[in-house]
């Protein structure tokens, strides 16, 4: 009975430290998001060089870096309520793009191979897309 509940513990000890490791693998390899901001249905699709999401509301802010495939993206932002800023800057740090109170709209920015994407929210709901 105790060789049962040693190994049933030693069981449940593998178990934890697989999902241990596999959270950080995914942090490591799967593209990331940063920043203090409240998510309420959202739903995102995320690349190395795109990042869209919807959602009912968002509200703080979130930083992404990318890496473009091409010289230039397209920005398009929906706006339903609240409202939100973004802000897009080069590898070495030059705002390339700045926008705030955004309303729903499509721009065309000119990038580097490197873009940290920064955005802001204020109970925002809408989307964003970032290809």
């Amino acid at each position: 009975m105790k060789l049962q509940k040693l190994h049933h513990k030693a069981g449940i000890a593998f178990l934890i430290a697989a999902v241990v490791v596999l959270i950080l693998l995914g942090n490591l390899i799967s593209p990331s998001v940063k920043g203090s901001c409240t998510r309420i249905a959202y739903v995102t699709q995320e690349t190395r060089s795109t990042w869209k999401a919807s959602y009912y509301s968002i509200d703080g802010t979130m930083q992404k870096v990318l890496y473009p495939k091409h010289d230039t993206i397209t920005l398009e932002v929906e706006t339903q309520s609240g409202s939100i800023s973004i802000q897009i800057l080069d590898a070495r740090g030059s705002v390339l793009f700045e926008e705030q109170q955004m309303d729903t709209q499509t721009y065309f920015i000119d990038v580097g191979k490197k873009i940290k994407v920064v955005i802001t929210a204020d109970d925002h709901e809408g989307s964003f897309s970032i290809k």
